[in-house]
């Protein structure tokens, strides 16, 4: 099997400059959370938009972009997990059906093909430390919802898609981990629910940044058993795999170690740091810069 160097673009999903038309065989990603995270301050990063359906409207030319450079007939795999809206003490008040919502933008541009609910808690081992009872009763986290698309509104469902059929509940067990320790991961994350000890954590995101689980202060929800499910399913050796938010790099690394040739953008710069200690020589990397006119 042929490894393929990965190209990470320091740039905008919403134009995808640099990426030819009809070149790419799967587009593979998590979009970001609305502004619940906000992954950096650098122009063009759409966590740091306040309201929602604007959010919405500039992840829709992302789903624009998308199509232009995917393929006729190739397939979108995007996966996410609904969201709340929280009051002034971090309280949630509202689920956020955001499946619904992304699955609206995402249909303008592509034909919906399925959707597979995720059940992360799914023998899921807690270990010692009880979880809060009223945060585990939420179902935001809880459940992913995997979206499958395809360009084009071909009759015909591949095999692949038949295969879904027999799966509408990933049960994949994942165990994210903070510096490496599923324990530590435990802690941290059960007491990040009480305000004082969030704000001791504030000065400490950076640290964690660098661990392979965490994207800023938040635990990825993409699990590598999942994009490796993906693209497994959806394109063949030596094809080409489009991230639009390749964030801390899992993409990459699954695709490197199963011979797909990798294109992954992201407006966060700090990211050139992550993914190189991650792929090394098999990274390269292009700043393209940002279209000032429509920065955000």
């Amino acid at each position: 099997m042929i490894r393929y160097e990965q190209k990470l673009f320091i740039g905008d999903s919403r134009f995808l400059k640099g990426v030819k038309n009809n070149s790419v065989d799967l587009v593979v990603g998590g979009p970001p959370y609305f502004n619940h995270i906000v992954y950096s301050r650098d122009k063009g990063q759409l966590s740091k938009i306040s309201n929602y359906h604007q959010f919405l409207r500039e992840l829709e030319k992302v789903w624009k972009s998308c199509k232009r450079v995917l393929k006729p007939g190739k397939r979108v795999v995007i996966w996410m997990h609904d969201i709340y809206q929280y009051d002034k003490q971090g309280y949630p008040i509202k689920l956020i059906s955001f499946h619904t919502d992304i699955v609206r933008t995402l249909e303008k541009y592509f034909t919906i093909k399925d959707i597979i609910i995720w059940n992360r808690y799914l023998n899921r081992n807690k270990g010692p430390i009880k979880s809060n009872l009223k945060t585990d009763g939420q179902v935001g986290g809880r459940f992913q919802y995997i979206i499958v698309a395809q360009k084009g509104n071909k009759s015909n469902f591949i095999d692949a898609d038949l295969e879904n059929y027999w799966l509408p509940i990933w049960q994949e067990k994942t165990q994210p981990k903070v510096l490496g320790s599923k324990f530590l991961y435990r802690i941290i994350f059960t007491l990040a629910g009480n305000r004082i000890f969030k704000e001791i954590l504030e000065p400490f995101k950076n640290k964690l940044l660098n661990d392979e689980y965490l994207f800023g202060n938040y635990p990825t929800a993409c699990p590598k058993d999942l994009v490796e499910w993906a693209i497994k399913k959806y394109s063949k050796l030596d094809e080409i795999v489009l991230d639009p938010f390749v964030g801390s790099g899992t993409t990459f690394e699954v695709l490197l170690r199963n011979g797909r040739k990798g294109i992954g953008f992201d407006v966060n710069k700090k990211v050139e740091y992550i993914i190189k200690r991650k792929l090394g020589k098999w990274v390269r990397i292009n700043s393209l810069g940002l279209d000032k006119k429509r920065d955000i």
